[in-house]
C-alpha cells in the first residue's frame, strides 16, 4: 500500500514523479547514471529509471535486492517520430503513407525487440540474485487512482486532452476486464 513508500527517498522523474510524490515518497530527480552511486551512499532508498535492459546496463542489479514490476509507470518506451507541419503538408499523399507506415512498422519492431531484450535482461537479474517481483497490487491500485487524479487535474483545462485521457482510461478497463477473465 502506498503508506509502504510513505518517506522513502525515489529517485523518479516527470509526472511520476509528482504521482510518487502524491503518494507519499520523497522524490528526487537526477539523471539515471547517477543512481548507482545515489543508492550506495544512501541518498536515494528506491530508484524508478527504465526498463529492465538499461537498468542491467547501468549495473543496477548491483544496486538493490528488490526490483517491483509494473505496467502501471510506462507501459511503453516512447519514441516519437516528430516532423515539421509545413513540410508534412507539403508532402504527397504516397510519400506521407509511406513515412505512416514505415514509422508504425518501427514502432512495432522496436516494441518487440525492447519485450525480447528485457526478458533476457529480467532472467540476467534473477540469475544475479535479484529478486524480481509484481509490485503489490494494493500499491499499483494506488499508484492508478492518484494517476488519474494527477492527469484528470493536468487535462481539465483542455477538452482535447482530457477526450484522449477519457478514451485512454475506456481502453484500460476494458482490456483489463478481457485480460483478467484469462
Amino acid at each position: 500500500k502506498a503508506g509502504d513508500i510513505s518517506g522513502l527517498k525515489v529517485r523518479a522523474a516527470g509526472d511520476g514523479a509528482e504521482i510518487l510524490s502524491k503518494l507519499g515518497a520523497s522524490t528526487v530527480m537526477m539523471p539515471a547514471g547517477d543512481v548507482f552511486e545515489a543508492m550506495q551512499r544512501g541518498v536515494v532508498d528506491a530508484f524508478e529509471v527504465s526498463m529492465p535492459t538499461l537498468n542491467w546496463d547501468l549495473g543496477l542489479q548491483d544496486a538493490a535486492k528488490y526490483m517491483y514490476l509494473s505496467g502501471a509507470r510506462q507501459p511503453y518506451e516512447y519514441n516519437p517520430f516528430i516532423i515539421n507541419k509545413t513540410l508534412w503538408n507539403g508532402m504527397p499523399d504516397d510519400i506521407k503513407a509511406i513515412i505512416t507506415e514505415v514509422n508504425e512498422a518501427e514502432t512495432i519492431r522496436a516494441y518487440t525487440e525492447i519485450l525480447v531484450m528485457d526478458l533476457g535482461s529480467l532472467q540476467k537479474f534473477r540469475d544475479y540474485g535479484v529478486i524480481v517481483e509484481k509490485l503489490p497490487v494494493a500499491l499499483e491500485d494506488e499508484y492508478l487512482a492518484a494517476a488519474k487524479a494527477f492527469y484528470s487535474d493536468k487535462t481539465a483545462s483542455d477538452p482535447f486532452a482530457k477526450e484522449i485521457l477519457d478514451n485512454y482510461w475506456k481502453f484500460q478497463t476494458d482490456i483489463r476486464a478481457v485480460w483478467n477473465r484469462v
